[in-house]
């Protein structure tokens, strides 16, 4: 076996093993991707700026490190790239927007500068959709590794493609409504949303103050809560970083006697998408495992995408103001997200208020939820996703709230996001060999619940197995 057949598509977990034991040079995994990077990102572009010299540089002092025996931890060596609205010292930083298409920072970011001290490799930027929104950048759309007509997602779309697509190994992503379960679903990985407050957010482009995320993509939920905590904890720089570190020593293997609340309404869109099976089967997986389940039924009294919206709107339209009173609009890449932001600047304080308001009783009922449950299970997408589209991307097979004629509404991707919750996404099969995804939901703070489940999960399945097939 060569070394592209058995690290491309390698877990952070074995790949280090290897790093540590001096089984493989960090220098030659570099090459590797860097090659991989050059014959598949044009079919992908997931890159927005590659950083050959930089990763060789920092693989370089990785390797002789190692070798001398001051061997950091299990990120030490490996490969990762990072969505391009983190701040990156001397390489440009995009934030997707032709309008900042030669930025180049002065400083890292906070997670950078972690991951760096824990001795990752940084390949690259990954594509975001422009602002942290949609899935067209400066550079045009990312493709799906699965089915490159395929969309990769909302605005983590670099990070779910490069990652599922071995480009690297792990990367780092945002969400603000979406923007790391979309990808996460889409290109099969294994996705956490922390607690808002968890990771620090210096050095990354604001979208939504108090909406934003900064979280990981990866292969497994192992590899999740080893990046987790080289990034989580306090941060001076960012006042709404919370005194609360995340410390991994592994999983207990073990989720018996676990409380589950099914949230019964997301799964109703799986009977028509023609997935319904592979949820049942989920379920069911889950109760051999030990795992209680119960029904549940989210409070229909809150209106929880009107306040998501009303947020992010009114905050993004703060964030941009600038280039929305300049009217800027024909230099971005997606116009009609302009127009929302514009929108946002004529909504009155009053209802930005109230909704905030609202936010908090619907903060007070998500407790009430977690007394009662160890966590919440419901699909992440009920559907593959679906095909690129020049206007907006395409769609991710997912919906986030609202509901059709045929079923009542959908609410837990929206309460998620305004309750700083605490969720992650993982494989629960394939339709169409396109990935489906599962996702575990907890409380504020409660990461370690969801991936001991999603660990749990994974461990008791094969659907981890398959890499995406353009590269096979």
């Amino acid at each position: 076996m060569n070394l592209e057949e058995k690290y491309a598509f390698s877990t952070i977990r074995a790949m280090s093993a290897d790093i540590k034991a001096k089984r493989v040079s960090p220098v030659d995994l570099v090459e590797m991707f860097l090659q991989r990077i050059e014959r598949y990102d044009s079919q992908l572009n997931a890159f927005i700026t590659v950083a050959p010299e930089l990763a060789r540089a920092q693989a370089k002092q990785a390797e002789t490190e190692i070798r001398a025996g001051h061997y950091r931890g299990p990120l030490h060596g490996v490969p990762w790239g990072v969505k391009d609205i983190y701040d990156t010292k001397g390489i440009r930083t995009t934030w997707g927007s032709p309008i900042y298409k030669d930025r180049v920072p002065d400083r890292d970011s906070t997670v950078v500068a972690r991951l760096t001290s824990a001795g990752a490799v940084l390949m690259g930027k990954l594509a975001t959709g422009e602002f942290a929104g949609g899935a067209i950048h400066l550079q045009g759309q990312v493709h799906n590794p699965w089915k490159l007509d395929r969309t990769s997602s909302g605005s983590s779309c670099g990070p779910g493609a490069a990652t599922a697509g071995g480009l690297v190994t792990f990367s780092m992503g945002t969400e603000t409504s979406g923007s790391i379960m979309g990808p996460s679903g889409s290109c099969g990985l294994t996705g956490l949303v922390p607690t808002y407050g968890r990771v620090s957010r210096y050095g990354v482009m604001s979208l939504s103050w108090s909406l934003d995320k900064c979280g990981p993509l990866c292969r497994t939920a192992d590899d999740v809560a080893l990046v987790l905590s080289a990034v989580a904890g306090p941060d001076e720089n960012d006042p709404t970083c919370r005194k609360a570190p995340f410390t991994f020593s592994g999983f207990k293997g073990n989720v018996k006697g676990m409380k589950l609340g099914v949230v019964r309404n997301e799964f109703y869109p799986a009977e028509r998408a023609g997935t319904k099976d592979l949820f049942d089967a989920a379920l069911t997986k889950l109760t051999e495992l030990g795992v209680h389940m119960e029904d549940v039924e989210l409070d229909p009294q809150y209106p929880y995408q009107e306040i998501l919206n009303l947020t992010d709107y009114c905050e993004a339209s703060s964030a941009f103001e600038d280039i929305i009173r300049a009217n800027r609009f024909d230099e971005c890449a997606q116009k009609g997200r302009m127009n929302n932001w514009a929108a946002g600047l004529a909504v009155p304080a009053a209802d930005y208020f109230r909704a905030q308001r609202i936010r908090a009783m619907v903060v007070q009922y998500t407790k009430t939820l977690f007394a009662k449950y160890d966590a919440l299970v419901a699909p992440n997408n009920t559907a593959p996703a679906g095909p690129i589209q020049n206007d907006n991307g395409g769609t991710r097979g997912v919906r986030v709230g609202g509901g059709t004629p045929e079923g009542p509404p959908r609410h837990l991707a929206n309460m998620c996001n305004i309750s700083a919750l605490s969720y992650v996404s993982t494989r629960c099969g394939f339709k169409d060999d396109l990935p489906i995804g599962i996702k575990f939901v907890g409380p504020s703070f409660g990461e370690m619940k969801v991936l001991e489940l999603a660990h749990a999960w994974e461990k008791a399945t094969t659907w981890n197995a398959r890499n995406a097939q353009y590269a096979a």
